[in-house]
């Protein structure tokens, strides 16, 4: 009974602070991957480079790591075809 009380109360902490938690996360997952995809690209004799990432050697997806957000799919859309 207190096993399932700790952890009714790490759910609840958990969707309270939520927004907090998933900013670290980023924060943690984009160094994880900066780090790896430099090593990678070290061994594989490239450069790294942050913005394109086919340099390095690999593939990579960003919608694994983001959430979609259409307000700035729609302010990029709108930039790119003032650029055009």
């Amino acid at each position: 009974m207190v096993i399932w009380m700790c952890l009714f109360l790490l759910i609840i902490f958990m969707f309270i602070g939520e927004k907090f938690l998933v900013a670290i996360w980023r924060v943690i997952s984009n160094k994880v991957i900066h780090c790896c995809g430099s090593c990678c690209a070290k061994l594989n004799g490239r450069d790294y480079d942050m913005t394109d990432y086919s340099k390095a050697g690999f593939v990579y997806s960003d919608d694994i790591f983001y959430e979609l957000d259409f307000a700035q799919l729609y302010k990029k859309q709108k930039t790119y075809k003032k650029d055009k």
